[in-house]
């Protein structure tokens, strides 16, 4: 009897949980951050773990081009695609970021036409530091604080967020 108690409890159980992890965001539960791009540029977005090792992230740079649906943001345009706390299943920032050893999320910001126009060498594009347009280095309680949204450029809202270049008025 016990054992049909727990069967018939996990049985109920279960799909509730499963309603609550789906990919619709909450005041506890953020899966994605929109960002805008306010600029004039395509730009291409990106993050990473590895804070403070700048070096990790990705210097090919076919698999952005590749993915330009999930990377790109065209200039005036907002995308909510590319910086979801998991490709693989839903999950939320506010649970994926207490796994990153820094606790900092790191945030890339990238020229779009600089990638998209690169020379290519040996088959691969080839990666140049002025592509690079910006980093946001943020914690769960400044993403909290900007309400999971990033702008490029940054906005006043931003301008205490730990980012480099630093921010500008």
């Amino acid at each position: 009897m016990r054992k049909i108690m727990w069967m018939v409890l996990v049985m109920l159980t279960c799909p509730l949980m499963a309603m609550q992890c789906g990919d619709k965001d909450s005041e506890n539960c953020h899966t994605k951050i929109l960002f805008h791009n306010n600029s004039d540029k395509l730009i291409y977005v990106d993050c990473e773990y590895s804070y403070p090792d700048t070096q990790s992230y990705s210097r090919l740079i076919q698999p952005y081009l590749s993915n330009a649906h999930i990377h790109g943001t065209m200039p005036g345009s907002s995308n909510n695609i590319a910086l979801q706390a998991s490709f693989h299943r839903p999950t939320c920032w506010e649970y994926e970021i207490r796994f990153i050893p820094s606790d900092t999320l790191m945030v890339f910001v990238f020229d779009g036409e600089m990638m998209e126009s690169a020379s290519i060498v040996d088959g691969h594009k080839q990666w140049d530091e002025r592509m690079f347009l910006q980093r946001y280095d943020l914690s769960i309680e400044d993403l909290r604080r900007l309400d999971f949204q990033l702008h490029y450029p940054p906005t006043e809202a931003m301008r205490n967020m730990k980012m480099w270049p630093h921010y500008r008025e």
